[in-house]
């Protein structure tokens, strides 16, 4: 039976939620013990609203905040999870807004309106934790939206589902936007995606989004910042991310920037250097072909520039509009010193030019920047290194400037940097990759002497010195890798004379992209399969453990792609071994992990170890033959021979050591495992490679 009210003002609506809505305690009883209808749902207040605004007498209750009548109504069956169009107040709002309020529960509106003892009431009675409203709004993401860190804390007790999204945008980005760093924690190693990227802040403006670790940087909290990069958060993300957005800026300027370009524009030197140290990518472009330095040029940024120039940036990067980070120093009054950096650090002088495309004329801009750039021609051309358009602008006044230069340049030419004969004169005028082969003998420890007597010994080239030995110096560790790695590869297939020749036509992108594809090989996984095998793979130790606690199975075979072959299926100890996760292999095998379960293809975990091919795994092979793993099995590929393919003799002495058998010691198919290495590893871009067939 339902009774509505006879008032006038109040038609169409029951004497319940008359009673309600007056906080009547004693009437709402009186009329549900006379058999009034609790989940009744009509317009409240009435006829003020035409947005179809309603609810029940629970939702009003809980809009009242009248903790006692929400007991008696859920204590006489009222639908805890009923959902209706509820404000959160008689306010009348835009339509738009009232939008946001459509299908919402009773818990929905509690913490809405932050109602700590309703929403625990509500909680205890079985109120769902993971239902939305019909714009996307979840409760974990209401209470992460206001911060309130003991509504988040009583839905997470609750166990609301972490990876639902609010407003298309997930929990995590909602704590780390709000900076509460405990929340993000228990996030992350509850298993939220910190690489997701999406809309944020939603609704406000159509294409921006971004990852978690773009928020954190926006927010400049380094905290969250190195919390998420612990966790794994890809330091190159690229997104849609603003900083305010106001109306005359336009939104492709933001276009697919990372967390740098982020940091950078904020001037943050801490979260800049944090993020390289990460291996970010400095030479990233945003859509528009803006770099990271030439944003630091626009700010006039000298500390920044010094950064990111030390961390390899392009100095001499264009971007589509013809733009080069020299023409934006040159172009910005009072940057003279950006612009001498520059100009000392490898800006090609030669080649500058303006948006057009079309070489900049120095007249125009004032006599501190013309000063500059006069003075680095001159000393330019006294290495005979120049031969640009501007040789006519040289005056008389820089006379004595230009004999300073020829003296100098004789010294350079006597000072010796090691047993080579190569003098502080041919670190200027020799190409960086010769350099970089010469510089035998010389380390980090006497690479920082010689910078710092090349900066107080010739004060007109000291810098420039110093940045063509930096350069080297830094190829020079490229090539060492690269020679390490690709004898590792060809052996005894090729020359060293043929290795050596080879280098020469690969640039430092090329040698760094060589390291990648190695130190990456055993990364290749789908995200399919169980929890376990998903929080092996993101050496997320502790979820690891959680999981294990709670049951997880960690013989389980799941199928995952490994080495670039699909759908294998492996154990999470397979996982742990292939990414040299010495802690999480530990955890595994202490909670009874089987070491000779072997893959669909047919290996077992040891023989991932022995298949390694740059690292040496002799401490995880003894970690898992203590653990039983057998090493005198037959196979059609021996572990020893393993082994010896990839010429890692540590390795090899932990097999013998524990009694190989001599009848294992085949060689294998060598051309083939040749040929396999070489497709596997080879790098497109290098003109030396044309093209090879298996």
């Amino acid at each position: 039976m339902t009774l509505y009210a006879i008032n006038s003002s109040y038609s169409h609506i029951t004497l319940l939620h008359k009673a309600v809505g007056d906080n009547n305690y004693k009437e709402a009883k009186n009329l549900i013990n006379l058999g009034e209808n609790v989940n009744s749902i009509c317009h409240y207040p009435p006829k003020k609203y035409k947005n179809n605004t309603n609810c029940t007498a629970l939702h009003l209750a809980v809009s009242k905040g009248n903790k006692k009548i929400v007991e008696l109504l859920l204590k006489n069956n009222a639908d805890i999870n009923i959902e209706a169009n509820c404000l959160d107040s008689d306010e009348d709002p835009k339509y738009s807004v009232v939008q946001e309020y459509f299908n919402r529960t009773p818990l929905l509106l509690a913490i809405a309106q932050e109602n700590k003892e309703i929403v625990e009431l509500l909680i205890k009675n079985n109120a769902d934790v993971n239902l939305k409203t019909s714009n996307g709004e979840s409760a974990l993401g209401l209470a992460l939206k206001s911060n309130n860190k003991e509504l988040i804390e009583m839905l997470l007790t609750a166990g609301v589902d972490i990876n639902l999204h609010s407003e298309n945008v997930t929990s995590l980005h909602w704590a780390v936007a709000n900076n509460n760093y405990a929340v993000a924690e228990y996030l992350i190693n509850h298993g939220s995606d910190v690489n997701t990227v999406c809309h944020y802040p939603p609704r406000e403006f159509f294409n921006t989004c971004c990852s978690p670790l773009h928020v954190a940087v926006k927010n400049q909290n380094i905290k969250m910042v190195e919390l998420l990069l612990r966790n794994n958060a890809d330091v190159n993300v690229k997104a849609n991310c603003d900083e305010t957005t106001p109306c005359y800026v336009p939104m492709r300027d933001y276009f697919n920037r990372t967390p740098l370009h982020i940091a950078v524009d904020k001037e943050d030197k801490t979260i800049v250097k944090i993020l390289i140290k990460h291996k970010a990518d400095v030479n990233l472009t945003t859509k528009t072909g803006e770099t990271a330095l030439g944003i630091a040029v626009k700010k006039k940024n000298l500390g920044l520039i010094k950064i990111l120039i030390h961390a390899d940036a392009h100095v001499n990067s264009i971007n589509p509009g013809h733009v080069s980070p020299l023409y934006l120093a040159i172009s910005r009054e009072e940057n003279f010193r950006v612009l001498e950096f520059l100009l000392d650090h490898g800006a090609d002088f030669n080649n500058i030019v303006d948006f057009g495309g079309n070489l900049i004329a120095l007249n125009k801009y004032d006599r501190s920047v013309k000063d500059v750039i006069k003075r680095h021609i001159i000393k330019l051309e006294a290495l005979s290194l120049f031969s640009g358009p501007y040789l006519g602008i040289i005056g008389t006044e820089f006379d004595i400037f230009t004999k300073n230069c020829n003296e100098e340049i004789e010294k350079l030419k006597k000072f010796g940097i090691n047993i080579n004969k190569i003098t502080f004169f041919d670190t200027l005028t020799m190409c960086q990759h010769k350099l970089a082969m010469k510089l035998t003998h010389v380390n980090e420890g006497n690479l920082a002497l010689l910078k710092k007597k090349a900066k107080l010994t010739f004060p007109l080239y000291g810098e420039l010195v110093k940045h063509h030995l930096t350069k080297a110096a830094r190829r020079k560790k490229l090539l060492i890798k690269a020679n390490i790695t690709l004898t590792n590869i060809f052996k005894s297939a090729l020359p060293n004379t043929f290795l050596r020749e080879m280098y020469y036509y690969f640039s430092n992108q090329d040698l760094k992209l060589l390291k990648i594809k190695m130190a990456s090989k055993s990364e290749n996984y789908s995200l399919s399969g169980s929890s376990l095998h998903s929080a092996v793979f993101k050496n997320n130790f502790r979820l690891a453990e959680n999981l294990i606690m709670r049951g997880a199975n960690v013989n389980a075979m799941e199928p995952y792609s490994l080495w670039g072959r699909c759908n294998i299926n492996c154990s999470p100890l397979h996982i742990a071994v292939d990414l040299k996760n010495e802690a999480i292999i530990q955890l595994l095998l202490k909670h009874k992990a089987n070491v000779m379960i072997r893959t669909s293809s047919g290996e077992t975990a040891l023989d991932i170890a022995a298949m390694a091919a740059i690292h040496d795994n002799d401490e995880i092979i003894e970690m898992l033959i203590d653990a039983g793993a057998e090493v005198n099995r037959p196979s059609n590929n021996s572990l020893l021979s393993r082994t010896i393919f990839n010429t890692k003799s540590a390795i090899t002495s932990v097999l013998t050591r524990y009694n190989l058998n001599d009848k294992f010691k085949s060689v294998g198919r060598f051309c083939n495992l040749f040929m396999f290495i070489t497709i596997s590893f080879f790098i497109p871009s290098s003109p030396f490679i044309t093209s090879i067939s298996y």
